[in-house]
């Protein structure tokens, strides 16, 4: 890798005249990488919330199943070029969170990525010095599903947010799944509540297969995360009864409505 860094500067500045940035280098190495990754399913998460949650859940879904490699926290392509160019040989899914924060921003991670399934959460007016209303938020954020659209792949979209269910028509093409506790979504929450203990507890549903789903995660806004969790790694292939076993075991990250054991071991209840 360092030797093939150092190839492409030196090719720059004798061949070219011109002295390459650490980006371009980055870039290219992680183009170069993602041609020799065949077999690999590519998973890109964006919205203006829950992308971290939904990688994490995602990477934790698919990965006691198969080999899998995450990306996310620092979700631009500064830091998403240089992991991808490291991407693991033995991986079958990468797990990419990809931010949305400014105008072609998710266009140009996408030439690296090139998604396979698209996840879209939810759209809000994040980014107001750049995007003024939710509207065009959800125009740059539609870039992730319209490229695994175009490669003939998955989009899965949160039912329950009117302007991600309605990118739907600008895909009509597309292979698309639905998420959410709306009566229409392909895959339906329903029962859903917190417990005493703060467990986010729900039966998922999708056609005629059902199974209860018992997280350790604190708030019912992380139900799309966890929906569209279970809708990614059904649509692998794993069935839901096997991803409500998986999802037992999951461990949130630290500080994004975590929950932890008080000193006496005893978990910390919430009030219904």
């Amino acid at each position: 890798m360092n030797l093939y860094f150092s190839f492409l500067k030196l090719k720059a500045r004798v061949l070219e005249g011109r002295k390459l940035a650490r980006a371009d280098i980055h870039r290219m190495m992680a183009l170069k990488r993602r041609r020799e990754l065949t077999g690999v399913r590519m998973i890109g998460v964006t919205g203006s919330g829950g992308k971290t949650t939904t990688s994490a859940l995602v990477f934790h879904m698919l990965g006691e199943g198969a080999p899998a490699a995450l990306s996310m926290l620092e979700n631009t392509e500064q830091m998403i070029a240089p992991r991808l160019a490291k991407f693991p040989r033995h991986a079958r899914y990468g797990v990419f969170e990809i931010s949305g924060h400014a105008p072609g921003v998710l266009e140009s991670v996408c030439e690296l990525v090139q998604p396979d399934i698209a996840i879209i959460t939810v759209i809000a007016s994040d980014h107001r010095s750049t995007f003024r209303d939710a509207g065009a938020t959800a125009q740059e954020k539609i870039n992730l599903a319209l490229n695994a659209a175009r490669r003939g792949g998955l989009v899965l979209l949160n039912a329950d947010d009117s302007e991600v269910i309605a990118m739907r028509e600008q895909i009509p093409d597309a292979q698309v799944r639905t998420f959410g506790e709306a009566e229409a979504a392909d895959y339906r929450a329903l029962d859903v509540q917190q417990s005493v203990t703060g467990r986010l507890q729900f039966r998922c549903k999708f056609a005629q297969e059902e199974a209860l789903f018992d997280f350790a995660l604190l708030g019912r806004h992380l139900l799309v995360p966890a929906m569209a969790s279970i809708a990614c790694a059904h649509q692998a292939g794993l069935s839901l009864a096997k991803l409500a076993a998986r999802a037992a075991r999951f461990v949130q990250l630290p500080g994004r409505c975590s929950l932890h054991a008080n000193r006496g071991g005893r978990p910390l209840s919430v009030t219904p």
